[in-house]
């Protein structure tokens, strides 16, 4: 074309602004090839993905999603005094032997990571912590660790190994806390929809007041100057509120307060290293290390404070069936109120912020609240068509596909659809370039992790030297030498013939451990706004054709994803 760029169908595909990394880099025919192998999918033999890994059991370690899946066992009545009596004798041993050395904290960590793991497995550990004597014991060892962390700080021969080991006894205090909460709260330790209510237990009760004891230390950490004290307190309110009813989340929103401290620690500034009175040439060096510690700390802090601000967005829709319904995802009284305190605002300020993660957890909770129809309303007062257009010119596709679905919520208003008509470049074009840049990396990625597995599978099929000695084992007669090689020729015929990748698996559920979820879903999200974008206006409904919607919608129509097949089908 005259931009420069290559043509694919009626598609340019030209750069606008810094659309550089959403552009496709490959011809027509490379598509079609690619879009008849997404049609064959069904037609052919295939590789699976790789089966998911078994829970494992928490004494042979393991990550924390994996310890997590097993369902904690209930023991008896008996078992459930001796293990309170038990997790309180050795509380209150900790903490009359608490000491500011860097040994004893060392002993703390592990003792807590310890009860985590037990926790998982046996509720009546998690019952006999949430115990009001043990769980003041716990409270007094965190706020004396934090004291110390704090005094070791100001101590520069002891910092910062001693202060960074306190810390880390308090994160995992909070860690055992919200894990009691979990559990408690939770029939089972498998993860369930954010927008799902948790089944009632009969621990219920313990769990809301473990986590209104616990709340005002936590809500202290989230105000904290240390970004590592604001980090962990973060995660353990938000890890906490995920496993309660939304009553918690709607109260936590609902004081002001409080929600205010979190919005603060959304955009909290670098914590700067103290210099006072010592200008050696190690103190300088310490403090510049301590600078750029401090820099990475605050960067996490501020991106799980979004998180926890995206989460509760999330948390605020709840699903409702009803067929008269566009979409079972509907916002409910939490999202209202998150419009109402304040997380708009904060939401759009962060999704402009220049820290990639920043700026892709802030437009995936735009997109949540989008669905309200005050947040559309707001939006567009406060310059929403020039954020959108500026998020749409992202070189980072989450960030586009993230506001991609959020120009799928804003057309649902009539005021909109004009103000998206009229983006530059035109929305049709950077939908079916993100359309096709979604397709090309998911088809990309799931063929590399098949044959990176097809071929670990096959690993052991031809060792060097195996077909010799079984041949040898052969004629010398030796018991169980010929189906040794009939095995050996199996495997290896196995591995030779081993199925190519001609298709990708979108509908897997494995696929989402190897495609990042905002790209895996940007397909979807493309067709769904080109089959609404059209609505009340020819001119659009023909710039729309021109662009190879159709082609588009068949290629997709038998991925039985359902936003990616409903956006097609639609369309």
């Amino acid at each position: 074309s005259e931009h420069g760029g290559q043509r694919v169908g009626d598609v340019h595909t030209a750069q606008h602004g810094d659309v550089k990394l959403i552009s496709m880099q490959f011809s027509e025919i490379e598509i079609k090839n690619q879009a008849i192998e997404i049609r064959k999918r069904y037609e052919e033999e295939n590789t699976p993905l790789p089966p998911p890994r078994q829970p494992l059991r928490p004494s042979s370690g393991g990550n924390r999603r994996n310890r997590r899946n097993a369902a904690p066992q209930s023991s008896n009545k008996d078992a459930l005094v001796k293990t309170a009596q038990y997790a309180t004798k050795v509380l209150l041993m900790m903490l009359d032997q608490l000491s500011d050395a860097e040994g004893v904290a060392n002993i703390n960590m592990h003792i807590f990571g310890a009860l985590k793991a037990g926790i998982q497995v046996d509720r009546n550990l998690a019952r006999a912590i949430a115990d009001t004597k043990t769980l003041s014991a716990i409270k007094k060892i965190r706020s004396v660790n934090l004291e110390y962390a704090f005094a070791a700080e100001a101590d520069l021969t002891r910092w910062p190994a001693v202060s960074l080991r306190q810390l880390a006894v308090c994160y995992n205090i909070d860690e055992v806390l919200s894990t009691c909460i979990e559990v408690l709260s939770k029939t089972t330790l498998s993860s369930t929809s954010i927008y799902e209510e948790p089944e009632p237990t009969p621990d219920l009760k313990l769990a809301t007041r473990l986590y209104k004891a616990c709340l005002d230390d936590w809500i202290g950490g989230i105000k904290s100057d240390r970004s590592l004290v604001r980090i962990f307190s973060i995660m353990a309110v938000q890890h906490s509120m995920k496993c309660l009813p939304r009553d918690f989340a709607i109260a936590f929103v609902k004081d002001k307060p409080t929600f205010a401290t979190l919005l603060e620690a959304c955009e909290k500034g670098f914590g700067d290293a103290k210099n006072e009175g010592d200008d050696s040439d190690a103190t300088v060096k310490m403090c510049e290390r301590a600078r750029r510690r401090n820099e990475r700390h605050e960067e996490e802090a501020r991106v799980r404070a979004t998180s926890f601000l995206t989460f509760l967005s999330a948390r605020g829709m709840e699903v409702n069936m009803d067929a008269s319904l566009d979409t079972p995802v509907v916002p409910g009284p939490l999202a209202h109120l998150m419009v109402k305190r304040g997380g708009l605002k904060m939401m759009l300020k962060l999704g402009s912020s220049s820290d990639a993660l920043v700026a892709r957890q802030a437009t995936e909770g735009l997109c949540q609240l989008t669905r309200v129809r005050d947040c559309r309303v707001m939006l567009m007062q406060n310059d929403g068509v020039n954020y959108i257009e500026k998020a749409l010119l992202s070189n980072d596709p989450y960030v586009v596909s993230n506001t991609m679905l959020s120009c799928n919520h804003l057309l649902w208003d009539s005021e909109w659809r004009e103000p998206l008509h009229s983006l530059s470049p035109p929305i049709e074009e950077t939908a079916m370039r993100l359309m096709w840049f979604a397709v090309h990396v998911i088809v990309e990625k799931t063929a590399k992790a098949k044959r990176k597995w097809t071929k670990s599978k096959f690993r052991g099929a031809s060792k060097p030297g195996e077909l010799m000695s079984l041949v040898k084992a052969k004629h010398a007669g030796e018991e169980g030498a010929d189906e040794a090689l009939a095995e050996y020729k199996r495997r290896d015929d196995a591995y030779k013939n081993r199925p190519s990748v001609r298709w990708w698996e979108a509908e897997d559920k494995k696929i989402c451990t190897i495609v990042p979820w905002p790209l895996l879903m940007a397909p979807g999200r493309t067709m769904m706004v080109l089959a609404t974008v059209h609505r009340g206006s020819k001119e659009m409904l023909n710039r729309t054709l021109k662009c190879g919607v159709m082609y588009a919608a068949s290629c997709l129509l038998d991925v039985p994803c359902e936003d990616t097949f409903t956006g097609a089908f639609n369309a």
